[in-house]
Order: C-alpha cells, then structure tokens, then sequence
C-alpha cells in the first residue's frame, strides 16, 4: 500500500470532502473531524 491518495485544493476547499458524507445527515463539523482523522491517518503510514 505504498501508493499516496492526493486530495485536490477543490476538494479541500469544500465542505464535504467526500461525495459519500454529503449523503449523510452529518454536520459540516463532523465531516471536517474526519477529514483531519483522514489526514492524520494518510500521514502516519
């Protein structure tokens, strides 16, 4: 699993990062959460 996902600026910028969570009745503090939980996760392998 060495291969690195890139997230583009557009996709930052939005406030659901992914189109699966804007299905979800989450708000957008949740679905920042799991962004960075995302990110932190990309960061420490």
């Amino acid at each position: 699993m060495g291969q690195s996902i890139e997230v583009p600026d557009s996709i930052k910028r939005t406030s659901k990062p992914w189109p699966f969570l804007s299905q979800l009745p989450t708000s957008q503090n949740v679905q920042h959460i799991l962004y960075i939980m995302f990110e932190n996760f990309k960061q420490a392998r």
